[in-house]
C-alpha cells in the first residue's frame, strides 16, 4: 500500500475501504463500509503534507463540526473523524450517489421553474437550520448542492462542503479566517462577502441562493467576467443583467423573487430563508416542484458521489502534529465556539500567513482610501540571543512583509495589487525585490496604474483623471 493508497485498509478497526472514488490537490475520497453493520460510507482524507497546516486542517474538520451542530436531513452527515496511519486527517461521511446541481445544469441547460423550486426549497430549509445555529455556509454554489438518487420517489437535496462556514463567535474567540480575507467562489459571493466584511451574516447565503436560482432559470450568471477581478468589480459596482435579457425564456413570475435575493444591500433581501420559501410558495409552479425534479433527475446517466472539494493545494506554512493537537483540543471543547477558539498555531513558529482561498481579498476605498489584507501576520522574525560583550551587532533581518498606504483615491475606488482586490488601508503584502503592479479603478475615471516594489513600507499617492 503506497502512502496515499488506502484500498483494502480497515480504518480504525471499523471502516473497510474498497474503492478510490476521486482525488485532487488537497485530498482523496474512498468508498467503504462499516465492518459490523455493513453501512456504506465515504471517507475523505486530507493529504499528509497538509496535515501540519493549521488553517487547512481546521477547515477540513469544520465540515464535521457544522454537520453535527446543525443536524438536518438536507445537510450531508459526517459520522466520524480521525487521523490515518499515514498521518492524514479524515472524515467519515454518509455515502451519497447522484449528481451535483452543477453536473445537472451542464447536462440539461436551464431548468423550468418547477424543477428549480424543487431544488431551492429543500436547500433553503437546510440553510434555515444552519442559520438558526449561527452558521453561515459562505460557499453556496451548484457544485455544493447534491441531488441524491433514491430507489423511488423524488430525489433528496443535500448541502455539502461546510469547510469554510462561519460560526457565530462568542467571547472573543479567534475567527477561522482573518478580517479582510475573502472566502468562497467569486461568481456566487454577496457584495459584502466580496469586500471581506467581518460582519457577514446569513443574508450572504440568501444572496448566493439568488445567484443559483438565476443560473438555474437562465443558464447564465447575473455577474460575469473574464477573470476574478472583473467578476468582483461587477458584483460591487453594477446591477445584474435583467433576467429576461439573459434568457427570454426566464419565467416572469420569478423575476421579483430573484432580484430581491440579489439586492446589494443585505437589508433589502429576504429577512431569512423562511421568508424566501414563503415567497416561492405562492408561485404557480411550486406545487409541481417534486414531480418535475424527479423526472429530470431520473434522466441522469453519470452517477457520481458527494465528496466535496478536493481542489487545489494551498501553499502556506505548516507545523508538526497540528491535526492531532486540534482533535485533542476540540475533544475538550465540543462546542462550535470552542472549536473556533482552539489554538491552531504551531508552537515556536510565527503566526501563519493566511493565503486567501480564492486567491484574492477585497475592499472598497473610503475617505483616505482603503485596501485589503492579502497576507495577515506581523512578519516579525524569531527572537535573537543577546549579543556577547564587544560582539558586533548583527544586521537587522529583512522584513517578511511590508505596509502599503494608498492616498488620494476617490471614495468609490477599488485597489488591485497584482490583480488581487484588497480591502484595508494600509494593507500588507509579502516583501519582495521584484516589482508588482498596483491598479486603482473607479467609475468615471481612467485607471491609475503604478509599478510598486514591495521592499519597504511606503505610501502611494493616486492621481486619477476623469473620463472624457
Amino acid at each position: 500500500m503506497g502512502p496515499n493508497d488506502y484500498t483494502g485498509l480497515t480504518l480504525a478497526d471499523k471502516y473497510h475501504l474498497t474503492t478510490l472514488l476521486g482525488q485532487g490537490g488537497m485530498g482523496s475520497v474512498y468508498r467503504g463500509e462499516h465492518v459490523v453493520i455493513g453501512k456504506k460510507v465515504a471517507v475523505k482524507f486530507l493529504h499528509a503534507d497538509l496535515a501540519g497546516n493549521a488553517e487547512v486542517v481546521k477547515r477540513f474538520y469544520r465540515e464535521a463540526q457544522a454537520a453535527a451542530a446543525i443536524g438536518h436531513d438536507s445537510i450531508i452527515d459526517v459520522l466520524d473523524v480521525g487521523i490515518s496511519p499515514n498521518g492524514e486527517p479524515y472524515l467519515v461521511m454518509e455515502f451519497l450517489e447522484g449528481e451535483s446541481l452543477g453536473d445537472m445544469l451542464a447536462r440539461t441547460g436551464p431548468l423550468d421553474l418547477a424543477a428549480a423550486l424543487g431544488i431551492a426549497e429543500p436547500a433553503l430549509r437546510a440553510l434555515a437550520a444552519a442559520h438558526s445555529k449561527g452558521i453561515v455556509h459562505r460557499d453556496l454554489k451548484p457544485d455544493n448542492i447534491f441531488i441524491v438518487r433514491q430507489p423511488s420517489g423524488p430525489p433528496k437535496i443535500k448541502l455539502i462542503d461546510f469547510g469554510i462556514s462561519k460560526f457565530a463567535e462568542t467571547g472573543g474567540a479567534e475567527k477561522l479566517t482573518q478580517t479582510g480575507s475573502v472566502m468562497g467562489t467569486p461568481a456566487y459571493m454577496a457584495p459584502e462577502q466580496a469586500r471581506g466584511s467581518s460582519s457577514l451574516d446569513h443574508r450572504a447565503d440568501l444572496y448566493s441562493m439568488g445567484v443559483i436560482l438565476y443560473e438555474m432559470l437562465s443558464g447564465k450568471l447575473p455577474f460575469a467576467g473574464s477573470n476574478f477581478t472583473e467578476v468582483i468589480l461587477n458584483i460591487l459596482t453594477t446591477e445584474p443583467v435583467p433576467p429576461a435579457q439573459a434568457n427570454p425564456a426566464f419565467p416572469p413570475e420569478a423575476t421579483a423573487l430573484v432580484l430581491r435575493a440579489l439586492a446589494k444591500d443585505p437589508a433589502a433581501r429576504f429577512a431569512d430563508a423562511e421568508a424566501m420559501i414563503a415567497e416561492m410558495s405562492v408561485l404557480t409552479a411550486y406545487g409541481g416542484r417534486q414531480e418535475r425534479l424527479t423526472r429530470i433527475a431520473a434522466d441522469a446517466r453519470k452517477i457520481t458521489f458527494a465528496g466535496g472539494s478536493l481542489g487545489n493545494k494551498p501553499s502556506s506554512p505548516s507545523g508538526p502534529d497540528v491535526a492531532k493537537n486540534l482533535l485533542s483540543q476540540v475533544a475538550r471543547a465540543r462546542t462550535p465556539a470552542g472549536w473556533s477558539g482552539t489554538d491552531a498555531r504551531p508552537k515556536g513558529r510565527n503566526r501563519a500567513l493566511i493565503a486567501v482561498v480564492v486567491g484574492a481579498a477585497v475592499i472598497t476605498l473610503g475617505g483616505a482610501g482603503a485596501a485589503v489584507v492579502i497576507w495577515s501576520g506581523t512578519g516579525v522574525g524569531a527572537a535573537q540571543p543577546a549579543a556577547a560583550v564587544l560582539a558586533t551587532a548583527p544586521a537587522p533581518a529583512a522584513p517578511t512583509s511590508v505596509s502599503i498606504t494608498v492616498k488620494g483615491a476617490p471614495a468609490e475606488a477599488l485597489v488591485f495589487f497584482d490583480d488581487v482586490l484588497v480591502t484595508v488601508n494600509p494593507f500588507r503584502v509579502k516583501a519582495a525585490p521584484a516589482s508588482s503592479t498596483m491598479r486603482v479603478q473607479a467609475p468615471g475615471y481612467e485607471p491609475f496604474i503604478a509599478s510598486v516594489t514591495p521592499s519597504a513600507d511606503q505610501e502611494i499617492v493616486v492621481s486619477m483623471q476623469k473620463k472624457k
